[in-house]
């Protein structure tokens, strides 16, 4: 048998032994999520599907933003353009492909159509567990434990313009804006209103996000192929 044959079946039979070993060699991507906690289904439990986390499960990421705005327009695209860039100066955002989005409404866009939600949801502090689906979020019921924080784990007042259902409520761009405590376990209970050029953080939502393979599991992949092909060009 030649030296390059042994080498195919050996790569390739170490990159089979990762493979049979899922959990471990899966991620969120950027690398933000906890794929090994318990999210009250068992610890490595997608919480949305009550099975383990699996190879192209969706999911969201929240948080409330490090950079402080007014409230004064009604084009939801400023408010969207301003989270991009406090994700983008965090190294998750432009620079890594991933779109963020505001959670919040103007008169003419609510929250909810502005993010679009098709995973469940969690904080980028500590992996906080938010919500399960899109339905849980707009609702604005989270799990009391985990609300919405900074990426130093700080509740904040922010400009949130929306109602339970993710519909707008003394929307962003109005002269009175409603706010939100992100700490609070019910947003729809913790409301307040304060005028539009007050400075505050908002909520930033990802794109959807996918589990994806680790990056040394795609190396030993790639070195799997390449082991194979050299055993075929040998033969």
């Amino acid at each position: 048998m030649s030296k390059h044959t042994i080498l195919a079946a050996a790569v390739a039979g170490l990159v089979l032994a990762l493979a049979g070993s899922a959990q471990a060699s899966l991620m969120g991507q950027l690398g933000l999520l906890d794929l090994t906690k318990d999210y009250g289904s068992g610890a490595g439990v997608n919480p949305a599907t009550g099975n383990p986390w699996a190879l192209g499960d969706p999911y969201h990421l929240i948080y409330v933003t490090s950079a402080m705005r007014d409230a004064t327009s009604t084009d939801i695209a400023d408010y969207n353009a301003f989270v991009q860039a406090d994700a983008s100066a965090a190294g998750m955002g432009t620079s890594v492909g991933v779109s963020w989005y505001v959670m919040g409404s103007t008169a003419t866009v609510d929250a909810k159509d502005n993010a679009v939600i098709t995973g469940p949801v969690f904080g980028i502090y500590d992996s906080k567990y938010v919500a399960q689906d899109a339905a849980d979020l707009w609702n604005l019921v989270f799990p009391s434990s985990n609300p919405v924080l900074t990426l130093t784990g700080s509740a904040k007042n922010v400009h949130f313009g929306t109602l339970a259902g993710g519909t707008e409520h003394l929307p962003l761009g109005n002269s009175t804006v409603r706010r939100e405590w992100s700490g609070w376990q019910n947003w729809s209970s913790a409301w307040g209103s304060w005028a539009n050029t007050t400075q505050a953080e908002v909520v930033g939502i990802s794109q959807q996000l996918q589990i994806v393979p680790e990056p040394a599991t795609l190396a030993l992949m790639g070195l799997g192929g390449l082991g194979l092909i050299l055993g075929r060009k040998r033969r």
